[in-house]
Order: structure tokens, then sequence, then C-alpha cells
């Protein structure tokens, strides 16, 4: 029976939530606890918890989850606070927006992946990373460095070669009229 008046406290680390193989749910779910789908799903999923997807599982949601584990098909866009795994069974189509993306041999993922801003800078600044358009700058700026090195050896270059080129002609014009002048 259910009580009434009296408010249990939610675990969101338990599975509360359980859409059983062979049903199918239409609508939007809001949960503070996890859950586990192993039927159908389509509309939107904003859970404070988990959501595990099962392997025989088909859903079509937008989820909104702390952790994601998908074992089954799902297609929609995925936002984590925390990691999104998919299995070796699993199946996404969509764009992912997590702090943390494990993909088992054998899974497969078609979208786009990003890091939210501020988790993702905590995290480079703790394992001392860069992110791929401070390396592309640096890169850059690299190359211009050595062009700019390069450009100004070959100054220094042609300059000495210039001015070695004109002492040559220079003395062997001088010798050569010296010779002129000794022969008359």
């Amino acid at each position: 029976m259910l009580r009434r008046g009296t408010k249990r406290k939610l675990d969101s680390k338990t599975t509360d939530t359980l859409i059983g193989e062979g049903t199918i749910c239409d609508g939007n779910i809001m949960s503070e606890a996890s859950l586990r789908i192993e039927g159908q799903m389509n509309g939107d999923i904003a859970c404070t918890g988990d959501v595990t997807i099962g392997q025989n599982a088909v859903v079509e949601s937008n989820i909104e989850a702390r952790d994601v584990i998908i074992a089954g098909q799902a297609r929609g866009n995925i936002h984590t606070k925390g990691k999104l795994i998919v299995t070796s069974t699993g199946t996404l189509i969509g764009n992912i927006n997590v702090k943390s993306f494990v993909i088992q041999e054998g899974g497969i993922f078609q979208g786009t992946s990003s890091m939210s801003t501020s988790i993702a800078a905590a995290d480079r600044s703790a394992a001392n990373v860069i992110d791929a358009q401070t390396h592309k700058q640096q890169k850059a700026e690299q190359k211009a460095d050595q062009k700019s090195d390069q450009k100004s050896d070959q100054k220094s270059d042609h300059k000495s070669d210039h001015k070695s080129d004109h002492k040559s002609d220079h003395k062997s014009g001088h010798k050569s009229d010296q010779k002129a002048a000794n022969a008359n």
C-alpha cells in the first residue's frame, strides 16, 4: 500500500525506476534517483542520478544525468556531470557534453563530443595538458619564428656573398688595372 504524508529519502546511487523489457514509454521523465531502461523510451530524461540503457533497450531521448551507461541503442544528445560509458554492445548517435567519455572496443559513437569549459579547464590545469587550439597556435608561432630566422639567415648570407663578390671583383679589377699599366 502507498503511504501518504511520509517522504522517504531517495538515494541517487540506487536504481529507483525501471522501464522493463517489453515496455514502451512515450514522454519525458524527471527523476531524483537513478533510472534503468531495458525497454523502449521516447522522450527526454532529466535525472539527478545515473541512467543505464540496457543491452536490449532502444532509446530516443536527450539525456541529462550524473553518469550514463549505454549498452543498447541510443539516439539523442547526452549531457553528464560525470562519466559517459558506451559498452561493447552499445550504440550512441548524438552529441555529447561530458566530463569523461569511455567507449569500449566494439561500441559505436557517431556525433560530436565536447567537455564543459569549467570541467575541462580544471582537468587541463591539473594534468598540465593543453587544448588543440592552443597547440595549433603554438605550432604556428614556432613556424613563424623559424621562417623569420631563415629570412634573416638568408639576408646575412646574401649580404656576405655580395660583399665578398664585390671585394673580389674590386681586387681583380684593381690587379688587372695594374697589369695593364705595367704592360704599357
